[in-house]
């Protein structure tokens, strides 16, 4: 089963203007908005892993990528809105 690449690209762009903007909500609802952030994003990240998980008729091997592409996808955003954040 291939996967457009339009489908990958967009799937890795746009969470992170999205999840800049969860962290600027944090930032001034939370004391400590990193660790609140790293909580919300890694258990984002572990909800969007069950979609691979429970697809119908892919091989172990389309699941596989699939779940690889999304922690590639979801952990560098995850740094970077980090790193990105102000000191």
């Amino acid at each position: 089963m291939a996967i457009p690449g339009f489908l990958s690209f967009g799937s890795s762009v746009v969470p992170g203007p999205i999840a800049g903007l969860v962290y600027a909500a944090l930032e001034r609802l939370s004391s400590n908005p990193t660790s609140r952030f790293l909580q919300v994003s890694g258990a984002f990240l572990v909800v969007s892993l069950a979609g691979p998980l429970t697809m119908q008729g892919a091989t172990t091997v389309t699941v596989a990528v699939l779940l690889a592409m999304h922690v590639i996808a979801g952990a560098p955003i995850m740094w970077g809105v980090i790193r990105g954040a102000r000191p």
